[in-house]
């Protein structure tokens, strides 16, 4: 027996070990360390188990990611190549996710432009807690979701307020009159009926 009982020789190189954990690698190390794995060929079994071991994990560098090419001055040869890969791709009206030219950024930035920045029911205008909201509910009234007259800036007290009586708007017009037209909001609720 090499190592009596208890003394077992250190590797640094298992994963999480103490002598690695929180280790800062200087540049000069990671251009080494680079350097030995170029022209290393990886077998299709290696390259389809790395693809396995990342499907569906979010990138932990993702926000750098969505920022890498703003402000990037693109070279002639680098745009022709951007064109030929979107060359028959459906853009605009086309594309089956337009909706008309307007986003909801677009129409939320318009709705707080238009009511100044402040909650509309008690005066605030801290952004940090500002809203906006439909007048006239986008389940009822879809083609009106995108018109700015009707939205509304609310901080986020008096948007829980107007959705509570929004909600038993709805259900009060279900009772009385739309169940009696065929038309049913989500929130409709039966009353149950004792014999």
């Amino acid at each position: 027996m090499p190592f009596s009982k208890g003394n077992k020789p250190i590797c640094p190189f298992k994963k999480n070990h103490k002598i690695n954990k929180g280790r800062i690698w200087n540049k000069d190390s990671r251009k080494k360390a680079s350097e030995s794995h170029r022209g290393k060929k990886l077998s299709e079994e290696h390259k389809s188990k790395i693809s396995k071991s990342l499907k569906g994990k979010i990138p932990k560098n993702i926000e750098i990611l969505k920022n890498y090419w703003r402000g990037k001055i693109f070279s002639e040869d680098l745009k022709n190549k951007l064109s030929k890969v979107k060359k028959g791709k459906k853009t605009g009206l086309e594309c089956i996710f337009w909706k008309g030219g307007v986003s909801k950024s677009y129409w939320r930035k318009k709705v707080l432009e238009k009511d100044n920045f402040t909650c509309q029911k008690c005066g605030i205008k801290d952004m940090r807690v500002l809203t906006t909201d439909h007048i006239r509910s986008k389940s009822i009234y879809p083609n009106l979701e995108f018109d700015v007259d009707n939205g509304m800036t609310l901080c986020a007290n008096c948007h829980l307020i107007k959705t509570k009586e929004d909600g038993e708007y709805i259900n009060f017009m279900n009772r009385k009159y739309w169940k009696f037209n065929g038309k049913k909001s989500k929130n409709y609720k039966r009353k149950k009926v004792s014999h």
